[in-house]
């Protein structure tokens, strides 16, 4: 699910993105269940459109059936591309929250972290992993 390989990173990092994985999962899993159907209900609906193209098709019921199964599969699709942006935006807000919330990060630390997710969200993930590891650090030193 995360865009990162969380092969090599420590126990903390690990724990912190599973935080984040549990806040944004029931979104995760309306999404899937929405792209499925989605997709099911538009090969369906090109299934028919073909033997309605290039067969003898008698039955218009069948014919105005197969169509609005196509019309709430595009429904479905548009809303499938909703709720990525909802997953998206729920982490990087889980993201801001945490870093916000740290204790252990001096406070301009925090606004660079912060303002380098906001202006490259695409590598917010990345950058929320460099916090995590940072703050361990900080806080293996603090413990010494």
């Amino acid at each position: 699910m995360l865009p990162i390989k969380m092969d090599h990173v420590s126990s903390y990092t690990k724990k912190e993105f599973e935080k984040m994985q549990r806040r944004i999962s029931p979104l995760v899993k309306k999404s899937t269940i929405f792209t499925v159907a989605s997709i099911s209900l538009i090969s369906i609906s090109f299934i028919n459109l073909y033997y309605l193209l290039f067969g003898h098709v008698s039955n218009m019921v069948l014919t105005v059936v197969f169509s609005v199964l196509g019309a709430v599969g595009m429904a479905l699709y548009k809303e499938v591309k909703f709720q990525n942006k909802e997953i998206y935006n729920t982490s990087i807000n889980y993201i801001k929250e945490r870093i916000m919330k740290s204790e252990i990060v001096p406070d301009y630390t925090r606004d660079r972290f912060i303002e380098k997710v906001v202006s490259e969200p695409m590598n917010a993930f990345h950058t929320f992993s460099d916090f995590l590891h940072q703050e361990e650090r900080m806080k293996k030193m603090g413990n010494s």
